[in-house]
C-alpha cells in the first residue's frame, strides 16, 4: 500500500521550509573514540546523534504527550518504522511551487506550493525489525517521548563527529563541516517552529527530501505579461519530481526557539 502527502496552501514565512545539498567527494572521517550519549542527554542538550554504527542503525521515534504511555511508544514506534520504510524502499516525491508577483496594489504577491511524498505505509512489517529498550531507550519531555529504536542490517559506516561552536551548537547546521561520504549525497533540512515538536521534526525531515529530490530534477519556467495596464505580472513555477534511496538520518538539531534542523543522506546516482 502507498500514502500520499500532499500539502497545498498560502505559504507564510512563519511555517518556513529551508534545505541545502553537498555533494561528498571522499570517504568517510573515522573517530573511534566516539561514545554514544543517552537519549535523554542528547534530548536534553537539543542535539540527537543518530547515525549508523556496527551495522546497526538508529531511528529515534517521537510521539506527542498521549494519556497512556504505551501509546506514546506504539505511536513513537510508527514514526520510526515510516523512516525505516523509506531507507530501505526510498521515497518518491514531486514537489511544484508557483510564485506571482506584480505592481504595488495589484497581485502583490502570491505563494503556493504542493508537495507530495509516496512511500510504502504498510508500517507493521517495519516496526517488527525494530527493537529498543524500555529502561534506557525513552524519554519523556513536557511536551514530547522520544523513544530510540535500532535496527541490525547492512549500513554504510559512518564514523562522522559533529564539530560545535562555542556555543555547543554543531557546525553543520550553518552548512559547514558536513560529513563527505563516498557514494552518498548530504543535506540539511530545516523546519520552523511548530504547535508540536513532532510536528516540526517531520517536516524538517520533509524539508531534507525535498531538499535532495531538487538537486536531481528541477525545471523552472517564467511568464512575464501585461495585467490590463496595471504593469508587469511574473509568474514563476517550479517543479522537481524523483526518487531517492537509502535515505538516513544522522543527526538533529533543536533550537530553543523551536526550530530544527535536520542532518541526512541519500545513496547518490
Amino acid at each position: 500500500m502507498k500514502n500520499k502527502l500532499i500539502c497545498i496552501g498560502i505559504l507564510a514565512i512563519s511555517c518556513g521550509i529551508f534545505s541545502c545539498v553537498s555533494t561528498p567527494a571522499s570517504t568517510e572521517i573515522a573517530d573511534t573514540q566516539f561514545v554514544m550519549p543517552t537519549i535523554k542527554e542528547m534530548v536534553e542538550a537539543g542535539h540527537v546523534i543518530c547515525r549508523p554504527t556496527n551495522d546497526t542503525l538508529t531511528i529515534i521515534g517521537m510521539s506527542n504527550r498521549l494519556v497512556k504511555r504505551s501509546t506514546e511508544v506504539d505511536e513513537a514506534k510508527k514514526d520510526a518504522a515510516r523512516l525505516l520504510s523509506i531507507y530501505q524502499n526510498g521515497v518518491y516525491g514531486v514537489f511544484e511551487y508557483f510564485n506571482q508577483s506584480g505592481s504595488a496594489g495589484y497581485f502583490d504577491a502570491m505563494n503556493l506550493r504542493n508537495d507530495d511524498l509516496t512511500y510504502d505505509t504498510d508500517l507493521g512489517k517495519y516496526e517488527e525489525k525494530l527493537s529498543y529498550d524500555p529502561e534506557k531507550d525513552v524519554y519523556v519531555c513536557p511536551k514530547a517521548t522520544f523513544v530510540r529504536f535500532t535496527f541490525t542490517g547492512s549500513l554504510p559506516k559512518i564514523n562522522y563527529v559533529a564539530k560545535e561552536d562555542k556555543d555547543g551548537r554543531p557546525i553543520w547546521t550553518k552548512l559547514r563541516d558536513l560529513p563527505v561520504i563516498d557514494g552518498y549525497d548530504v543535506v540539511v533540512g530545516m523546519a520552523q517552529n511548530q504547535m508540536y515538536i513532532r510536528t516540526a521534526i517531520n517536516k524538517s525531515i520533509d524539508a531534507a527530501i525535498t531538499g535532495l529530490i531538487q538537486r536531481k530534477d528541477m525545471s523552472v519556467k517564467t511568464n512575464e505579461m501585461d495585467k490590463m495596464g496595471s504593469g508587469n505580472l511574473i509568474a514563476i513555477y517550479t517543479k522537481s519530481e524523483g526518487k531517492i534511496d537509502n535515505f538516513l538520518v544522522l543527526e538533529y538539531w533543536f533550537e530553543p526557539n523551536g526550530y530544527v534542523y535536520t542532518l541526512a543522506i541519500a545513496r547518490s546516482k
